[in-house]
């Protein structure tokens, strides 16, 4: 279950965490810490979950259907294959630009993390001090921050994906090129 993967992520988390210095923890509150923390587990936690339980469910149907349509003529397997292939390249260079997108989204939801973590630390203070809409000025920009990050995060990822889907759909007409002009010919 995805519950058993996280918590053995946080564990992994957790014994990386205790031998960095205390000088270099300083730098960051735990709000900060925190919040980059459970967005880390939970994406690497989706991750293996995908791999364990999509990937060899994966494989093993395309390898199916690349036998199936291999059998009724080996151009449309030999094609399938080969759409699979650009259609996964394109997917994993679009997995290497969306790398630092993430990366900058991770950095300003862990900022905004932080910045809510203090506020409910030092809330006694905030309103001793009046200070609720210099507050909430700041919690707004955070917010807009992690918005705008997520929305460029998302578009690239997309795009990516639309035109993996595109590779994926071509087939069809891939096949009926290939019976049409090269098989009935």
């Amino acid at each position: 279950s995805i519950t058993v993967i996280e918590n053995n992520v946080q564990s992994m988390y957790f014994n990386k965490i205790y031998y960095i210095k205390p000088s270099v923890l300083k730098q960051n509150n735990t709000g900060y810490i925190s919040g980059l923390l459970t967005k880390l587990v939970h994406q690497q936690a989706n991750a293996y979950a995908h791999i364990v339980l999509f990937c060899p469910l994966a494989v093993v149907y395309v390898a199916y259907f690349i036998y199936v349509l291999g059998k009724f003529h080996f151009l449309f397997g030999l094609s399938l294959l080969a759409l699979i292939l650009i259609g996964t390249l394109f997917r994993i260079i679009g997995n290497s630009f969306a790398k630092q997108h993430i990366s900058n989204l991770n950095e300003s939801e862990a900022n905004r993390n932080k910045l809510i973590v203090d506020t409910v630390t030092n809330i006694g203070t905030v309103q001793k001090m009046q200070a609720s809409k210099f507050v909430n000025d700041k919690m707004n920009n955070e917010v807009t921050n992690c918005y705008k990050k997520a929305l460029k995060c998302s578009v690239v990822n997309e795009f990516f994906f639309c035109g993996f889907k595109l590779l994926v759909y071509a087939y069809v007409p891939v096949c009926l090129f290939i019976y049409y002009f090269i098989l009935d010919s």
